[in-house]
């Protein structure tokens, strides 16, 4: 039911793309106006870049804009062994005092910054015009100055398992009791112990090759590692592949498979450059996503799962849709950031279904919201706020505050 047409032509990578050594700059782009796009140094991070760039560059022919790759190593590729939740210390801001709900989401907040706040200050100081990321590993709130000036349309968001070369196994649920499934998300992590209590979960870090090499390893411990599957289709790797996991088996992370464009807020030249490289669906869909993930002030860390569907309607389709909002949208001016613009006049149906679990995989709390009529990127926004406030009347407040307080200890020692 993903969508996966654009007007831009941004519907996937090509499948065999390797990142270009050398990067435009100096005497060939006189005349020209550069847009320099910044990125994380990775493989698969250049790759994506160099997608956007040649998006772009379609976009404007003839135009006389560039737009260079300029790569970046950030903290949170740096560290490549500590298990993420303790590389990033977060904690879940819900059902704590007001006090521990701020320091909460300000540990969420500089978690996620590991990925992006050095790139950050690079747009800031203007040596960078945009900056691509996984929407997955941005903060659901951003620096004052800056904005999401894009999202493109959106890869496979599921998660997908890599089996050891030489085992014969098609899904999680063939391999025998104690065999060691390799992942570096906790979210992953506790649907695994729910669904799978007999296998065994062990921390894998590392880019995409390394966790391939560690996995194929003939001494190393691994049946099978859990993966992003939109990463595996840009780098070509989609062979590798042993099968793609969904609900009710796993839900996804919120955002994964999306690629987003971070810009200058009010940054008129650049937004102007990109007003056409966003899908709208793929902004309302992550939209909702991240205003579900924001309510809950989850993260990286905080095992949070989600899967959205999002299908343009016309005004004869709606009459047996729910209409969560009593009044439509105001109408959003010209000079509004970018996503709150998107799809402007455009009708949709929404579905979401969200999930916490806890750690340890013996809790979780499911809640399918059903599709609804909605009238725009806020109003997908708010819709999302919504879905997580009843996720929490289900329970999912309670299993956020376990894992807050377990947190808690564990930093002060006590656990």
């Amino acid at each position: 039911m993903q969508d996966t047409t654009s007007a831009a032509s941004t519907s996937g990578v090509s499948k065999q793309r390797t990142p270009q050594p050398t990067y435009k700059h100096g005497n060939e782009e006189q005349g020209k106006d550069r847009f320099p796009l910044g990125t994380r140094a990775s493989q698969l991070a250049l790759i994506q870049a160099h997608h956007v760039a040649e998006i772009l560059d379609s976009l404007h022919p003839g135009a006389g804009y560039s737009f260079p790759v300029a790569p970046m190593s950030v903290a949170g590729d740096r560290n490549k062994k500590d298990p993420l939740y303790l590389l990033t210390n977060q904690q879940a801001g819900t059902g704590q005092s007001e006090v521990l709900q701020q320091e909460a989401t300000a540990k969420t907040q500089i978690a996620k910054s590991l990925w992006t706040e050095e790139l950050e200050e690079a747009l800031m100081e203007r040596k960078l015009d945009v900056i691509v990321h996984c929407l997955k590993d941005m903060p659901t709130q951003l620096p004052e100055n800056c904005e999401i000036g894009a999202i493109l349309t959106r890869e496979d968001p599921h998660d997908a398992l890599v089996v050891k070369k030489g085992l014969g196994y098609e899904r999680l649920s063939d391999l025998p009791e104690g065999s060691v499934v390799g992942t570096s998300s906790v979210r992953r992590i506790a649907q695994v112990r729910k669904m799978y209590p007999g296998l065994k979960v062990m921390d894998i870090r590392g880019n995409l090759d390394t966790r391939l090499r560690k996995l194929d390893d003939p001494n190393g411990p691994f049946s099978a590692i859990i993966l992003a599957a939109a990463g595996m289709n840009r780098m070509g790797w989609q062979d590798r592949i042993t099968c793609t996991m969904k609900s009710p088996e796993i839900l996804y992370a919120v955002g994964q498979g999306a690629l987003a464009l971070e810009i200058r807020a009010g940054d008129a030249r650049v937004k102007q450059a990109l007003r056409r490289v966003g899908d709208w669906k793929a902004e309302w869909g992550t939209g909702a996503e991240r205003g579900l993930l924001r309510e809950l002030e989850g993260g990286c860390s905080v095992p949070v799962g989600v899967e959205a569907f999002i299908e343009e309607v016309s005004e004869t389709d709606i009459e047996d849709l729910v209409r969560p909002f009593d009044k439509d949208p105001e109408e959003v001016k010209d000079d509004a950031p970018l996503l709150h613009q998107s799809g402007r006049g455009k009708l949709a149906k929404l579905h979401m279904t969200a999930c916490v679990t806890s750690l340890d995989g013996k809790k979780q709390v499911v809640h399918d919201a059903g599709w609804v009529l909605v009238k725009g990127f806020l109003e997908a926004e708010e819709w999302g706020h919504r879905v997580a406030k009843d996720l929490m009347g289900k329970g999912g407040k309670e299993i956020l505050d376990e894992i807050n307080l377990v947190r808690q200890q564990r930093e002060q020692g006590l656990a």
